[in-house]
């Protein structure tokens, strides 16, 4: 990652940490973080915040995100059941939760919409704790707290990213405006690539993924929101399909998901040549069934 900078520059083409804009605040120029080697979306601050504060710090901001206590209430209107948790994503039949659902705070300004598609799916990593917790609660949790550091640490007008992505494989909508573009074949300019915004869309992956295996839920839900988004744009994969690390100086998507972008082009191709949703192979965890309600009702 890089600097976090002005939301400004994102909406007009230039970006900040990983995408966001031009390099400065109005006048104010930010350091440079340990972002720029590591890399990640979550935010310039939140992997410093980590590596530098005692320890005990650092499990109190893990069991936040555990617990959902990121500064405002858990509970969101149209929220699921807990007998729904285990509903993930097809891209035959895409099942999204809206920021509603995660209890977003509303947008420093709209996002700026162009009517043309984006081409390429950049792939990111969190660069936060690999949680255990596949709980929707804690995948709602996650959305918040990133939501809150682009806001509040780096001065952004909201979430960067345009999806993300759980380790329990739920799969939430970031940036407002963002679902309802990509229904409308066009794009809500984020802020999750520098220099590219402006043709790009990007998916957060919880988790960091240096040394670490892909869960199998979160894996199987990114080969099928990539499905879903070739499809709803009209892009071949092997080409699409790209790395953070390919356009700017940063570590994430993390070595293990960079390396296995190869395979994640394949299984996406497959899945648009017809192929059934796959039960995943990036680690033992338990196979999901994807019975999923369609995007109709987003706004």
């Amino acid at each position: 990652m890089v600097n976090a900078f002005s939301e400004e520059g994102a909406e007009t083409g230039a970006d900040a940490v990983g995408g966001e804009g031009d390099p400065s605040w109005g006048t104010r120029r930010s350091p440079v973080t340990r972002r720029s080697l590591i890399g990640g979306v979550v935010g310039a601050g939140l992997l410093e915040m980590l590596s530098a504060a005692p320890s005990v710090q650092n499990e109190a901001m893990a069991a936040d995100l555990s617990a959902g206590r990121t500064g405002r209430g858990a509970a969101g209107p149209g929220e699921l059941s807990e007998a729904d948790e285990s509903i993930l994503f097809t891209a035959d039949a895409p099942r999204v939760f809206t920021r509603a659902q995660w209890n977003a705070r509303a947008p420093r300004r709209p996002a700026k919409v162009i009517r043309r598609r984006p081409d390429r799916i950049v792939v990111h990593h969190t660069a936060t704790p690999n949680s255990k917790d596949g709980s929707r609660a804690h995948a709602f949790a996650l959305s918040r707290l990133i939501q809150d550091i682009h806001m509040d640490r780096n001065r952004w007008d909201d979430a960067g990213q345009q999806l993300t992505i759980s380790r329990g494989g739920i799969v939430m909508e970031g940036r407002n405006r963002s679902l309802k573009s990509i229904r409308d074949g066009g794009l809500a300019i984020g802020a999750q690539v520098l220099h590219h915004n402006e043709h790009t869309i990007g998916i957060e992956n919880e988790g960091t993924y240096m040394t670490k295996a892909v869960p199998r839920r979160l894996w199987n839900s990114l080969v099928e929101v990539c499905a879903w988004l070739c499809r709803s744009y009209d892009l071949e994969p092997s080409k699409a399909i790209v790395g953070h690390r390919d356009y700017n100086k940063t570590a994430c998507p993390g070595d293990v998901l960079y390396a296995r972008l190869p395979a994640l082009r394949r299984a996406v191709a497959k899945r648009l040549d017809g192929g059934s949703p796959q039960s995943g192979n990036a680690t033992g965890d338990e196979g999901i069934l994807p019975i999923l309600p369609n995007l109709d009702d987003l706004t």
